[in-house]
């Protein structure tokens, strides 16, 4: 059990990656497709559309979910990364591990550090969170 700080970021890092590492190679999935794959806002890399475009293709103007800052961020991934899943699925693990270090530092404010990192590795390996690492879409819920 770690019983400072850093020691602690180090070990709860390398759990919440490692939980997850198996969903790297995972494809497009589901959702993931409807959202991503086939979305000119996407791959056509129309960034500045996100702010207008609904969440959810072809949902009429107000009825969808409105994340323009997924469907930029999806949108710069799909370029930077030519639209390879495995990069998608390494910015998602990644994201999850940092959110698990927020966990990590909100638990430090109020219990000491053995306990706040028992909390955040509950946090880091809780089966809840497996829609939301292992598929692209889910992203938007870390």
């Amino acid at each position: 059990m770690p019983t400072t700080l850093p020691r602690a970021r180090v070990l709860l890092l390398f759990v919440a990656a490692s939980v997850y590492a198996n969903s790297l190679g995972n494809g497009f999935t589901f959702d993931d497709n409807w959202l991503i794959v086939e979305n000119p806002v996407v791959t056509e890399g129309r960034v500045a559309d996100a702010s207008t475009a609904p969440y959810w293709r072809g949902a009429r103007v107000g009825t969808g979910n409105y994340r323009p800052i997924m469907l930029s961020s999806f949108g710069l991934e799909w370029a930077a990364f030519d639209g390879s899943a495995f990069e998608f699925h390494v910015v998602s693990v990644l994201v999850h591990a940092l959110v698990c270090l927020l966990v990590l530092a909100l638990l430090t404010r109020f219990v000491s550090i053995p306990a706040a990192f028992l909390g955040a590795l509950l946090f880091a390996v809780h089966p809840v969170h497996v829609e939301a690492v292992a598929n692209v879409v889910g992203r938007a819920e870390l």
